[in-house]
C-alpha cells in the first residue's frame, strides 16, 4: 500500500494573525521520509529488527504530519481525508510490525494536538474505532483533564488510576487547563485560561516558538521570503473541550491561539452524525476535580530581598510568576530604566497589570483575574454609560479600589510614562515595605 503524493511545499497562501496559522517552512523533512518508507524497507530486506524501526516510525510520524499540515495552513477539509488515509496505512504498517503506535503518549501541548485533530476530524465510528485500535498509551503518559475529556468520544475509555508528577512547565500548563475544566462557569473560566495561554505554552518551545507578533519571515539569498524553523502552538486542549461540553466558543474567538476553524468543521460535519450519541453538554460524563492550589512563598518568612521580594510582594507569593520574571531581567535590578518592559512581563505572568489606557476590556479582564487569583468573592464589573476606552478604565479602576478596599488588599498603580496602565495588588500588611521599595526602583 502506497500513500498518495505528499506536497512538501504549501500551495495555500499564508493565513492572517487572525486566522490563526503560520506556516511551517515548506520543505518539511517528515513529509519526505513518509513517501520512502517502501523503498527503505526493500533496502532493509533480511533485517526484520530494521523493518520493524522504519514501521514504527512511519507510524508514529503520521500523526506528526497531521499537526503540520494545521500548523502550516492547510485546509481543514483536506487534512480530514488526510486522516483517513493516513489511518489505513498506519493499519496497514503494524500487520507487520503490531507495536507500532499512530498516538503514544499525552505529555505536551504538541502531543494533545495530536490527539484533537484525530478526534474532532474523523469523519464516522469505523475511521473512530481503527483509530482507538492504533493508540498504545501508558497510564505514565497521561495527563488528568485530557485523558478524562476523552470519555466524551470514546465512552468505554479507561481513565487512568493515578497520574504521574510532571516537570514544572508541564505541570503548569496541565493544572491550569484542569482548573479551567473544573470550574462551574468553564466559558469564562477557558477564557481566563487563554488570556495565560502564551506563557503557559512558551517553556515547550524555548526556541523556535514566537508569538505572532514577534515573528519576522526569513529571506534566501535570492530574495524570497521563506519560514524557518517558525513554529504556531494552538491551544488544542480548548478545543477539545469546547467540543466534548458543546460550549459557547464566542469569547474564545477573539484568542490568536484557539483553533476555531477545528472546532468549526466538527460542529458542521461530526458533532451530529458521528457524536449523535451524546446529549448535549454532558461531556465526558465524569466530574475533572479541580487540582491541589500550588505552595506559595510564606511572605512573613521570607528572607528575599531587592527586586525578587517586590516581585514575591506583587505576586501574592506566587513562586513560579516571580521565577519567570527573574529569569528574563535576573534578580541586579537597581532600578526600572524601562518599567513598560518590567510590567509587561509582569503582565505576561498575570501578576501585574500593562494596558493601554483606552484598552477597557482588557483592563475589566485583568482586574477579574487578579481579584479571582486571590480568592476574593462578589466582585462584578460597575454598569456603565461610557461607551468604553479611557473614561470607561477610569471607573473600573476607581470601582476596584473601593472593591479592595474592603479587603486585605489593595490597588496600587504605577506611572509607567507611557499610554500604558501600570498596576499591581498587594496585601496591606506589606504596604510599609512596598511603597518605598517600588519608590526606589522608579524614581
Amino acid at each position: 500500500m502506497k500513500l498518495k503524493k505528499i506536497e512538501t511545499k504549501a500551495k495555500y497562501p499564508i493565513r492572517s494573525p487572525e486566522e490563526n496559522v503560520i506556516r511551517l517552512d515548506s520543505n518539511i523533512h517528515d513529509y519526505q521520509n513518509l513517501g520512502k518508507v517502501d523503498e527503505r524497507l526493500k533496502e532493509a530486506d533480511g533485517k526484520p529488527e530494521i523493518q520493524d524501526k522504519i514501521r514504527e516510525t512511519a507510524t508514529y510520524t503520521l500523526s506528526k504530519v497531521l499537526l503540520q499540515m494545521h500548523s502550516r495552513g492547510d485546509p481543514i477539509e483536506e487534512i480530514a481525508l488526510r486522516l483517513v488515509e493516513f489511518v489505513d496505512y498506519a493499519e496497514y504498517l503494524r500487520k507487520e510490525t503490531p507495536d507500532a503506535a499512530f498516538i503514544s503518549n499525552m505529555v505536551t501541548a504538541d502531543d494533545c494536538g495530536k490527539w484533537v485533530i484525530c478526534l474532532l476530524l474523523a469523519p464516522d465510528e469505523e475511521t473512530l474505532l481503527k483509530l482507538r485500535g492504533l493508540v498504545q498509551i501508558e497510564d505514565n503518559k497521561r495527563l488528568y483533564a485530557f485523558d478524562v475529556l476523552l470519555k466524551a468520544f470514546w465512552p468505554d475509555w479507561e481513565v487512568a488510576k493515578k497520574y504521574h508528577r510532571r516537570v514544572k512547565y508541564i505541570k503548569a500548563w496541565s493544572d491550569a487547563f484542569t482548573k479551567a475544566m473544573a470550574s462551574d462557569d468553564r466559558e469564562a473560566s477557558l477564557d481566563r485560561y487563554m488570556q495565560k495561554y502564551e506563557r503557559l505554552v512558551k517553556p515547550f518551545w524555548p526556541f523556535k516558538w514566537k508569538p505572532w507578533r514577534n515573528f519576522k519571515p526569513w529571506y534566501s539569498p535570492e530574495g524570497t521570503e521563506i519560514y524557518g524553523n517558525a513554529y504556531h502552538q494552538f491551544a488544542f486542549e480548548v478545543a477539545l473541550a469546547v467540543c466534548a461540553y458543546d460550549l459557547d466558543d464566542e469569547a474564545l474567538r477573539k484568542h490568536q491561539y484557539y483553533p476555531h476553524e477545528l472546532v468549526d468543521y466538527y460542529r458542521k460535519n461530526i458533532r451530529h452524525t458521528r457524536d449523535a450519541w451524546r446529549e448535549e453538554g454532558v461531556g465526558p460524563g465524569i466530574p475533572i476535580k479541580a487540582p491541589a492550589a500550588p505552595k506559595k512563598i510564606n511572605l512573613v518568612k521570607s528572607k528575599s530581598k531587592n527586586f525578587k521580594r517586590w516581585l514575591e510582594l506583587v505576586g501574592d507569593g506566587d513562586p513560579d510568576a516571580t521565577a519567570s520574571v527573574i529569569a528574563t531581567f535576573g534578580n541586579q535590578i537597581r532600578s526600572f530604566k524601562e518599567p513598560q518592559a518590567i510590567f509587561e512581563e509582569l503582565s505576561d505572568n498575570s501578576i501585574g497589570i500593562c494596558v493601554d489606557v483606552k484598552d477597557d476590556e482588557a483592563l475589566e479582564s485583568a482586574l477579574r483575574l487578579f481579584i479571582e487569583s486571590r480568592d476574593l468573592k462578589g466582585y462584578q464589573p460597575p454598569e456603565t454609560e461610557n461607551p468604553g476606552g479611557f473614561a470607561r478604565c477610569e471607573e473600573l479602576l476607581e470601582h476596584a479600589r473601593q472593591f479592595l478596599n474592603k479587603t486585605p488588599y489593595s490597588l496600587h498603580l504605577i506611572d509607567l510614562k507611557t499610554d500604558s496602565i501600570g498596576a499591581v495588588v498587594v496585601r496591606d500588611e506589606f504596604e510599609d515595605e512596598f511603597l518605598p521599595m517600588t519608590n526606589r526602583f522608579l524614581y
